[in-house]
């Protein structure tokens, strides 16, 4: 029984929209087959090595174990084939692989990584996780080997997987092309240079074209001084003219259009010549309680005290 596919889930979606681009458009540099039936989250590939290499003559088969958010993480990858390159069954540490999720790009897709991991094959290993350094000669030896290199779960050898078509396999398709394009952004980084090194370059910071001025200082606010001395008028001479400085307030309103008088604003104030001031408060004494009703008051309290004691006693 054929299981069924959630066609819903957006991975699968994606799964299923590369694969049907692998049958429109094959490659001759690699093929991808699913091992088990349903599976679309773990798939198998077989590439052809890099040419001017040691994997020239080589086809080689690994596993990609894509994660259930795909396309947002990358997959896990693993080799299959000895190659002298990679370990066997473990996984590899690529800028194209779980190792290095912040370097992947939702836009890059199985095409992209297989091209990715065809390119990392011709570069030496570094001590990046996964990666062996073998001499030349015994990589030579292996790729010769690995066309009858048999998937124990493709039941098919890497020759029957990947036959050669007739193109030419150095001469890639129109899909091939893309994926080489985003592999012009991948760089190989180790375990001890991955904090420092990323697959995708980031751009320096372009110079400004122009220097903004320094941002200007805060402008003080003008000081409130208002006097609130008051100014008792002599009957006998006129009363001599002072000066009261009021606020200048934002906006002044009312303030320097003749409410207080006219005047003039300097330095953030508002001087006004007047002959009396601008503000002035009378305040007037409160009168003296009289001495007879507040003995009265007292006297009346302490009589309705005895009153009470004495009804308590005698009654």
């Amino acid at each position: 029984m054929t299981p069924q596919l959630n066609h819903k889930n957006s991975a699968v979606r994606r799964v299923l929209k590369e694969l049907a681009e692998f049958e429109r458009e094959p490659s001759p540099r690699y093929t991808v087959t699913i091992p088990e039936e349903g599976n679309l989250f773990e798939l198998h590939f077989t590439i052809r090595g890099p040419s001017d290499t040691p994997y020239a003559k080589g086809l080689y088969h690994g596993a990609l174990f894509l994660p259930h958010d795909y396309p947002f993480r990358p997959p896990e990858i693993t080799f299959l084939t000895p190659n002298g390159r990679f370990e066997v069954k473990k996984k590899i540490c690529l800028s194209v692989s779980d190792f290095h999720p912040e370097s992947w790009q939702p836009a890059w897709g199985i095409r992209t990584v297989l091209v990715g991991i065809s390119g990392f094959m011709g570069v030496e290993s570094e001590g990046a996780i996964g990666s062996i350094k073998w001499t030349d000669e015994e990589r030579a030896r292996l790729a010769l080997a690995s066309s009858a290199w048999c998937c124990s779960r493709c039941c098919k050898s890497n020759a029957d997987l990947l036959p050669d078509l007739e193109q030419d396999s150095t001469a890639p398709n129109a899909k091939d092309a893309e994926a080489d394009s985003h592999h012009l952004n991948f760089t190989y980084s180790s375990p001890s240079t991955s904090a420092s090194a990323s697959s995708t370059p980031v751009p320096a910071s372009p110079a400004p074209s122009t220097l903004s001025p320094p941002p200007s200082p805060p402008v003080p606010s003008p000081t409130l001084r208002v006097s609130l001395e008051p100014v008792v008028p002599s009957a006998a001479a006129p009363t001599a003219a002072r000066e009261t400085v009021l606020p200048r307030a934002e906006p002044l309103g009312e303030l320097s259009r003749g409410v207080v008088g006219q005047g003039n604003v300097a330095n953030g104030a508002v001087h006004t010549s007047r002959a009396q001031p601008a503000l002035e408060f009378v305040a007037s004494p409160a009168p003296p309680v009289s001495l007879n009703v507040l003995d009265r008051l007292i006297f009346a309290v302490v009589a309705v005290m005895v009153a009470i004691v004495a009804r308590r006693f005698l009654f």
